[in-house]
């Protein structure tokens, strides 16, 4: 999460439950920065950074993706957007 404020927004909660529904997942506040902080600690939209991968090599010179953790992640989001048809 980009802001720990927003850990109750039903926007996020449905994306958890849908995560969930794929593997479990650990949904934390990021200490990183990405525009995520600029849209939710200055302009007050609930944002969420998400997406596939493994956290233990995020950013390092073994980061990779496993295909199919990221056609997970395609699935995650296909059912979330539905929502909002």
């Amino acid at each position: 999460l980009a802001n720990p404020e927003i850990a109750q927004h039903p926007a996020l909660l449905r994306l958890r439950e849908i995560c969930k529904e794929y593997r479990p997942v650990d949904v934390s506040y990021s200490g990183g920065w990405t525009e995520a902080s600029v849209w939710s600690s200055r302009l007050n939209i609930p944002t969420v950074i998400v997406g596939p991968g493994t956290t233990s090599v995020i950013h390092t010179a073994e980061e990779y993706i496993d295909l199919a953790h990221l056609n997970e992640m395609i699935a995650v989001l296909e059912t979330f957007l539905q929502i909002y048809e």
